[in-house]
């Protein structure tokens, strides 16, 4: 499995292989319909029809003389630069491109020295906390539940994810324990780097103290930059899991 400098994940939104995904273990993938890594069963899809490159931190889908074209975002192309969430149409079938770095790259890239990172962080959590101090919560990715904890009416945290495969995608907590995670959990991530069950988030009803647990995940993650297993959260904290960045918030019920 060769060091990619980006990570690449092909998932089928729409055909007769809905919901097929495959993530990139070299920096050339063959999609077609007989004898290609990421194989459809499509009709109007050539034997060898595209391929997917790597070139640096840079994704290219390639047309490799099909019979019925490549359609990007709508598009055709023979040849083009892909983006995070770019759609290609190959045949009857829709694919959508997930780019996000490397864990060790993203690591590097976000992390980096310690200082550097606190001041990013810093400067990050102004921004944020200008921008969330107050949530417009008719937005149809928050959900309109009232918090559950009866004391803590009026008073409401959420996340917004800022980086990953999720990014922009806002939650609000509408109980005392939120679990996050990519399985069977409350706040679910498509980030193939966090864990099925991979922290959980608890709110004190009494004390409104929030606190996130890591709940054995495999990757671990950080707060404001350094690695915690347990830790006390607030409004404007910045949560790593994965590739995944997002921030913690909180906005006044009116």
């Amino acid at each position: 499995m060769h060091d990619l400098p980006v990570k690449v994940t092909l998932t089928v939104i729409e055909g007769e292989d809905y919901q097929k995904t495959m993530q990139m273990t070299s920096p050339v993938l063959t999609i077609g319909r007989k004898n290609c890594e990421f194989r459809l069963n499509d009709t109007k899809v050539s034997t060898l029809h595209a391929h997917i490159e790597i070139h640096g931190e840079n994704v290219f889908v390639i047309d490799q003389n099909s019979r019925n074209g490549i359609t990007l975002n709508g598009e055709t192309v023979e040849k083009a630069k892909l983006n995070d969430l770019d759609v290609i149409e190959i045949g009857f079938s829709k694919i959508q491109i997930n780019i996000v770095d490397n864990l060790k790259a993203f690591k590097q890239k976000n992390i980096g020295e310690v200082k550097t990172v606190q001041k990013d962080i810093s400067s990050l959590i102004d921004d944020e906390l200008v921008r969330f101090s107050k949530w417009d919560l008719s937005s149809p990715l928050l959900t309109s539940k009232k918090n559950k904890q009866k004391e803590g009416e009026g008073l409401l945290y959420g996340l917004e994810v800022r980086q990953g495969p999720d990014k922009g995608k806002k939650y609000m907590f509408s109980s005392l324990k939120t679990s996050l995670g990519r399985g069977d959990v409350d706040c679910i991530f498509r980030d193939q780097d966090i864990s099925r069950l991979h922290a959980s988030i608890e709110i004190n009803a009494s004390s409104k103290i929030m606190t996130i647990i890591d709940e054995g995940s495999t990757n671990g993650m950080l707060v404001n930059g350094k690695e915690v297993k347990r830790t006390v959260l607030k409004p404007g904290d910045i949560v790593q899991m994965g590739q995944t960045l997002f921030i913690i918030v909180q906005a006044l019920d009116e």
